[in-house]
């Protein structure tokens, strides 16, 4: 099992990345999901499911963010209802 703090970190530094790269990401990936392990981003797909099927086989069963790129993250305080990042060692606990 993760290290809880770790894992928070970790997930933080995924979740800033995005909004660092969200305003390309909105010209060109408005509405698709991506994920984010690192600085960049794995890839752009149609659904959540899709999304977390590509990360689980890219990275295993391992801290992942995946988020929709939308400019509702572009608000000051993003609506928490609207944050889907996800811990692949949660989803399988």
């Amino acid at each position: 099992m993760p290290n809880s703090v770790n894992t928070n970190k970790q997930m933080k530094k995924y979740y800033d990345t995005f909004i660092a790269k969200l305003p390309k990401l909105l010209k060109e990936h408005s509405g698709e999901y991506t994920v984010f392990r690192g600085r960049k981003p794995l890839g752009f797909w149609k659904t959540f499911d899709d999304a977390y099927s590509a990360g689980l086989k890219e990275y295993g069963n391992v801290p992942m963010l995946i988020m929709e790129v939308s400019d509702e993250y572009s608000k000051p305080v993003p609506n928490k209802k609207t944050i889907q990042y996800f811990n692949a060692f949660l989803a399988r606990a």
